[in-house]
């Protein structure tokens, strides 16, 4: 066994060593926590156990709201927009297609009833069928590693997409560069943040490329608006649900969210202090500096522009839910693939471990009692230590940009 181990660190490399063995101490501490979340349901219980898992999950926040984005957004069919949905027109009208499959029935006894049906679990995981499809091709394009590291690596349906951009837009090949552009396109008009990933195509000086994705993102993200009924068609109403959304979620508490604004409300409540104006001109100077060093920094590390892409998808938003974490995997399969490491790739290993770990929930060290009264969505070690550690990543990014020196290579 010692062997093995040796073989496997002697072939993986320290780095990438370390990160494999933290991703199978996580999946197996998760796998132990589902089983003793779901163990009283399976002895005919009513609820799950209140454990680690189904808090950092914040399953405990509202049960009754588990899994639905998807089956709230599928019985909308084609009038998303007047019943107050924030997602763009493309996974709308993807949402109406397996919604459409739900017999009228079923739709009829509201939400919880199509989750709880047949049909609902079985569009459900049509759904999940379809994204693990596209991640398959996401993970079979990804550069720096063997076959058996793609199939460790099993990476939402949006993040897929943008690594399948990642992968190919600098590709030499014409098709692989146009599916690339495609994909971004589709990615943008599920999440509309992956627009960002566009940058690359500038900062490479792929001034046609960035010219077609324009026109692809366009039209993949309004010519969907055909689909839904005339009062439907509107762009202001849409970007209108937008900003009541963005107001709603300003007061439910500082868990789930890992946005800036987020962040340096937590130092707000801790230090008793007003942070606001200085939180918007620091979202400001983030959203700035990160859009300039990657389209004209081109002596920044391809991983570490690609990291602020995620980063600003993250930080600048007025509200981030703890999913777009997702995001982080794509600098963090890049990170591991990159020739050469260095010193200070530890740090940045360190870092990208605690986004990606999962902690204790608040309640077992009495710590936030004050911040989380009567609040819904509670704050969690979780939560806090990933906000942190996005923090620390964009001042590490920040900092290397700033004194671009080379660093001292510690092995190939």
């Amino acid at each position: 066994m010692k062997t093995k181990l040796k073989n496997l660190y002697e072939e993986f490399g320290a780095i990438k060593f370390t990160f494999y063995l933290f991703l199978i101490i996580n999946a197996v501490w998760t796998i132990f926590n589902a089983i003793d979340m779901g163990f009283p349901v399976f002895c005919e219980e009513q609820s799950f156990q209140e454990n680690i898992l189904l808090q950092n999950l914040h399953l405990s926040a509202d049960l009754n709201d588990t899994f639905m984005d998807f089956f709230n957004s599928i019985q909308y069919g084609r009038t998303p927009y007047t019943r107050r949905v924030i997602y763009p027109p493309l996974i709308n009208v993807i949402y109406g297609f397996f919604g459409k499959i739900v017999p009228m029935s079923i739709k009829a006894n509201g939400t919880l009833a199509i989750r709880a049906s047949v049909p609902g679990v079985l569009v459900f995981e049509l759904f999940c069928m379809m994204t693990a499809v596209v991640y398959a091709i996401a993970i079979a394009g990804i550069k720096g590693y063997t076959k058996k590291e793609k199939w460790f690596l099993g990476l939402g349906l949006c993040v897929a997409f943008t690594m399948i951009f990642v992968n190919w837009y600098d590709s030499p090949k014409k098709m692989e560069r146009g599916v690339a552009i495609l994909s971004l396109a589709i990615a943008a008009a599920i999440k509309i943040y992956p627009a960002a990933f566009g940058l690359l195509l500038i900062r490479h000086k792929k001034w046609k490329e960035a010219l077609e994705a324009i026109i692809a993102g366009v039209l993949v993200m309004f010519v969907p608006f055909i689909f839904f009924t005339k009062e439907n068609r509107s762009v202001t109403l849409w970007i209108s649900n937008i900003i009541n959304c963005n107001k709603e979620f300003q007061n439910i508490g500082l868990g789930l969210k890992l946005n800036l604004s987020n962040t340096m409300q937590f130092f707000e409540e801790l230090w008793g202090v007003g942070l606001s104006g200085f939180t918007t001109v620091l979202t400001i100077a983030i959203l700035v500096f990160d859009c300039v060093m990657v389209a004209f920094n081109r002596k920044l590390d391809e991983w570490k522009a690609i990291a602020l892409l995620s980063l600003l998808m993250i930080l600048i938003p007025g509200f981030s839910w703890t999913y777009t974490m997702l995001f982080i995997i794509i600098p963090v399969v890049i990170f591991l693939g990159k020739d050469n490491n260095y010193k200070k790739d530890y740090i940045y290993l360190v870092l990208f471990i605690l986004c990606l770990a999962l902690f204790p929930p608040c309640e077992q060290f009495q710590a936030f009692h004050r911040i989380n009264e009567g609040i819904k969505y509670r704050l969690g070690w979780t939560t806090l230590v990933e906000s942190l550690s996005l923090l620390l990543l964009q001042i590490g990014i920040t900092v290397d940009c700033l004194k671009n020196k080379k660093n001292r290579i510690i092995h190939k």
